[in-house]
């Protein structure tokens, strides 16, 4: 008998359980080490439930207490409080066909909305250089440019939208400003009735624009009425400077209460970007009231309203408005990317940040989104409430009417010491890349969030002292210009127009003391603010008419 037929013989062994990696994979699943690696692994799974844990119970805790000292203090934290109440249709501005239109063609520009010989003359008027100094309107320039774009048809009747090419030739040219000027008004009249639907949706007392809230995603709302609202203030504005060059003083009135009537129409509108609209508006009011000054065509009565109505505009609640609506959307943001229904990168974008997808800094983002506990971005939360607290604090009180730019300036440099990075001041834009440097030490620190969220506000104040000083300047030289035709002389000073042309002589509200006040013997002067450097340049404006580093803030009428 062989010895493959005994009954007792031990089988062949192959290579396979000779070579390193079975004596390895042996070595590793002994019963010893698999109970140890399982121990292991519980242990490590406890722990990480437990760092969560611990994360999300204190992130929950200073989330709390934060928002209830929010609350103490008035500001709200949820996104849903700042959205404006609903008003009735009777009484809405926003509800009448006139401005539900302006909602149809969100992907139109809105010069182009109405198709008329404003909106395609548009690009043929040249843009007027940056000046230290009031402007006139560029009547010449509109009136050749609309005579132009009337006269000829669009390059393809099909697409009306199409810009005409500025002629070799040149534009259609007029003999007079007040020429110019009666030709602009007759290009209007041709233009449909905008005007007369716009006054009679104002004759609404509420306004509340038919904006779609959509709470996930606070930067995704869509707002094409500002573009529309900015339009037809440069429309009116234009008609109200055409108007006083014709003689139609009492016609340019009206055109120019329609546009602060206008801005007033976002007064309870809760963004950031509502209100710089509304700031540009009360600028966009002021040129042909300064034009109607510079040439004396208003009348005393005329005056005393254009004085009045001003007085009503208040550039700081606006403000505080604004941020604290930011300051919501923030937590909202939090609260989304914490659910899983927002992304970083989202943020970024709406930002006008820039991620490759596929990049390094994409794919680490998308890594933090998913193993970032919601307690940290509860931190991240108190965090940018901390931040911007700390930015404001001290920097204006409405109630008093006054902003402080060596606070601000203060607590700008201050907040980028914190943050590792340069934050926009009013003529900057600093950081406009996606992820700033020190990015994971500030991660680690819960401040994701702030550097993108922060960079643009501390451009808002400046932008809101200008307006305010501008409007004051305003009422004051409409006051002056009342003392004048009454008294054939210029005031001495500006306690000579109370209490007979002003209730009250407006205060700056950078310095919190009177505007300075000179005249000239040829019948012209300034009223001067020392501006956001709060230093008296002797009257000197900068290379711009507000300018935040050099130069005071100069209203100027110059001898008639």
């Amino acid at each position: 008998m062989n010895s493959e037929s005994a009954p007792n013989a031990t089988p062949a062994t192959s290579g396979w359980h000779h070579t390193s990696t079975y004596r390895l994979i042996r070595w590793l699943t002994r019963p010893r080490l698999l109970r140890l690696a399982a121990l292991t692994v519980v242990w490590a799974v406890t722990l990480v439930a437990l760092a969560y844990g611990i994360a999300n119970w204190r992130g929950q805790r200073a989330w709390v207490r934060e928002r209830q000292s929010l609350l103490d203090r008035n500001i709200p934290v949820d996104f849903a409080a700042v959205i404006p109440k609903p008003v009735p249709d009777d009484r809405n501005f926003g509800a009448t066909p006139f401005v539900q239109s302006w909602f149809q063609f969100t992907n139109r520009p809105a010069d182009s909305f109405w198709n008329d010989t404003y909106s395609r003359a548009t690009h043929l008027v040249p843009g007027l250089p940056v000046t230290h100094t009031q402007r006139w309107t560029d009547l010449g320039g509109w009136a050749g440019a609309m005579t132009y774009v009337a006269t000829n048809p669009p390059p393809d009747p099909d697409k009306p939208h199409l810009r005409l090419r500025r002629p070799d030739g040149g534009l259609p040219a007029f003999s007079s400003r007040a020429a110019a000027g009666a030709a602009v008004l007759r290009e209007f009249e041709s233009a449909g009735s905008w005007r007369q639907d716009l006054e009679e949706a104002l004759r609404r007392p509420e306004a509340r624009y038919p904006v779609q809230y959509h709470l996930k995603d606070p930067w995704g709302i869509l707002l094409p009425h500002l573009a529309t609202v900015k339009s037809l203030c440069n429309r009116l504005a234009l008609r109200a400077s055409a108007g006083i060059a014709t003689h139609r003083s009492e016609e340019a009135l009206d055109d120019v209460l329609l546009i602060l009537s206008l801005g007033q129409t976002l007064d309870t509108e809760p963004f950031l970007i509502s209100y710089l609209v509304q700031l540009a508006c009360w600028q966009i009011l002021i040129e042909p009231v300064w034009e109607g000054l510079e040439l004396r065509a208003w009348t005393p009565e005329q005056l005393v309203v254009l004085e009045q109505r001003l007085a009503d505009i208040h550039t700081l609640p606006g403000l505080e408005r604004a941020l604290q609506t930011e300051r919501t959307a923030a937590f909202l943001t939090a609260d989304l990317l914490a659910s899983g229904d927002y992304r970083y990168g989202m943020l970024m974008e709406a930002n006008n940040g820039s991620l490759d997808p596929g990049a390094p800094s994409e794919l680490a983002l998308r890594f933090v989104e998913r193993i970032i506990p919601s307690g940290w971005l509860h931190r991240e939360k108190v965090e940018y409430s901390r931040l911007l607290d700390a930015w404001i604090q001290g920097g204006w009180d409405p109630d008093r009417r006054r902003i402080h730019p060596e606070i601000l300036e203060a607590n700008r440099r201050r907040l980028e010491d914190e943050l590792g990075v340069e934050v926009a001041t009013a003529g900057e834009w600093m950081w406009g890349g996606a992820i700033p440097p020190r990015a994971a030490s500030q991660l680690l620190r819960h401040r994701s969030l702030a550097p993108m969220l922060l960079r643009e506000l501390p451009k808002l104040p400046p932008k809101a002292a200008a307006a305010q000083v501008l409007v004051d300047q305003a009422r004051l030289a409409c006051a002056i210009e009342r003392y004048r035709i009454a008294e054939s002389q210029l005031p001495r000073d500006l306690d000579a127009l109370v209490p007979r042309f002003l209730a009250a002589v407006p205060l700056d509200p950078i310095t919190g003391r009177a505007y300075l006040y000179r005249s000239g013997d040829d019948g012209g002067f300034q009223i001067i603010s020392p501006g956001w450097n709060e230093r008296d340049d002797g009257g000197v404006p900068g290379r711009s008419r507000f300018d935040v580093e050099e130069g005071d803030w100069v209203w100027t009428t110059s001898t008639p």
